[in-house]
């Protein structure tokens, strides 16, 4: 758990700040004191409390990246992208158990574990007046639906990406036959072949075949990798993790809104098991007519340019 430090300002405005993620929080309690001061000086202090504040009442969202991956790889250009498109809003990366900031939690085999987890690195984060969205990609959006199945107060939309659910549709389209020799391959790859597993998992995800943008990703990631190194045992569990996982469609709640991106071009996952989960949950489906089923991979500035149009809707209503 992230400790957070106080820091005390003039007239009992307590700031709660939590430097691993960057969320400040601020208390103001009652002090006649500050009316007895001069003009001048209140204005400043309430200029202060008020600039300080708006971390408290701005829209948050959320993101959950899928198998074998963490919060770095989003990438800093996405990141950079997306928060001036949502510059009134706090956006924070998670990473799954075994990954990133988790990297010293050994993965669960069960979906429903990652979730304590998770939840217990961003609780101080976690607004209860419904300003909380969240994005899953893959294994992201599967671990998406888990959470709000365990916590469904603390998730006001959920926005599903390229997210194949077990019993949505059959086991030879959540992994299209021609693919599972591969993600075979991938988990018998030396953890000393690096970048060999790296590519491979690029050749899964991703439907650009330009050698350049190639060699620049899985750099990136073989960079990654060397700083926060994700095992073959954590892909295993996670694999294993999301293959079993069976999704409760019984009763959805129908206090959350679903939106569900998806790549109609895919080669991991066939389109069907996306088009199921559309009308399953009577949400809203946008197709990507071309990337691959790492979406955030071949075309991040689709994701980005969805968001923003989803984020326009929520002001609008």
């Amino acid at each position: 758990m992230t400790k957070i430090k106080k820091i005390r300002l003039p007239y009992k405005a307590k700031i709660l700040y939590s430097s691993k993620l960057f969320r400040i929080q601020i208390v103001i309690t009652k002090n006649k004191a500050i009316w007895k001061e001069g003009c001048v000086k209140k204005i400043l202090y309430l200029t202060l409390l008020i600039f300080l504040s708006h971390n408290l009442f701005a829209k948050q969202l959320f993101l959950v990246r899928g198998l074998s991956r963490q919060s770095g790889h989003w990438g800093e250009d996405f990141k950079e992208k997306l928060q001036e498109s949502l510059p009134d809003w706090n956006i924070f990366y998670l990473d799954l158990p075994g990954t990133g900031r988790l990297s010293h939690i050994k993965s669960p085999v069960r979906v429903k574990n990652f979730i304590p987890l998770m939840r217990k690195e961003i609780s101080s984060n976690l607004k209860m007046d419904e300003d909380n969205y969240i994005l899953g990609t893959s294994l992201g959006g599967i671990v998406v639906w888990e959470w709000i199945s365990q916590f469904p107060q603390d998730f006001k939309q959920v926005l599903l990406v390229n997210t194949p659910f077990r019993g949505v549709c059959k086991f030879k389209e959540r992994i299209k036959p021609k693919m599972r020799i591969k993600l075979i391959k991938t988990g018998l790859v030396s953890k000393k072949k690096i970048k060999k597993r790296e590519s491979l998992l690029y050749d899964i995800n991703s439907n650009v075949k330009n050698s350049k943008q190639k060699e620049r990703v899985v750099k990136d990631w073989v960079d990654l990798q060397k700083k926060q190194p994700i095992s073959k045992s954590t892909m295993i569990r996670q694999t294993l993790a999301g293959l079993t996982y069976r999704a409760s469609f019984a009763s959805v709640n129908k206090n959350i809104k679903y939106y569900i991106f998806a790549s109609e071009q895919d080669q991991l996952t066939d389109k069907a098991c996306y088009q199921n989960l559309s009308n399953l949950l009577k949400a809203p489906l946008f197709w990507n007519d071309w990337a691959g089923h790492g979406l955030p991979i071949d075309d991040p500035d689709w994701i980005i340019e969805k968001v923003l149009a989803w984020k326009d809707e929520i002001v609008a209503n």
